[in-house]
């Protein structure tokens, strides 16, 4: 891998956060200027579903 390419792979974003940490909301949750309320996944019954399925993942990963 290049060194700039390298270097880049070690840093971590300030915005990044770990997978299944951060707590997700559904859309409306979020400040009216705020485009996750106009993400598909996060519309309603789409948001449940998509809890559910992380759920059953995440019991998925602890055995």
């Amino acid at each position: 891998m290049p060194e700039d390419v390298r270097h880049h792979a070690d840093e971590k974003a300030d915005w990044a956060v770990p997978l299944f940490s951060h707590p997700a909301k559904p859309a409306g949750e979020y400040d009216v200027t705020d485009m996750r309320n106009l993400d598909p996944r996060r519309q309603p019954d789409n948001f449940e579903k998509n809890v559910e399925a992380v759920g059953k993942l995440g019991d998925l990963a602890a055995t």
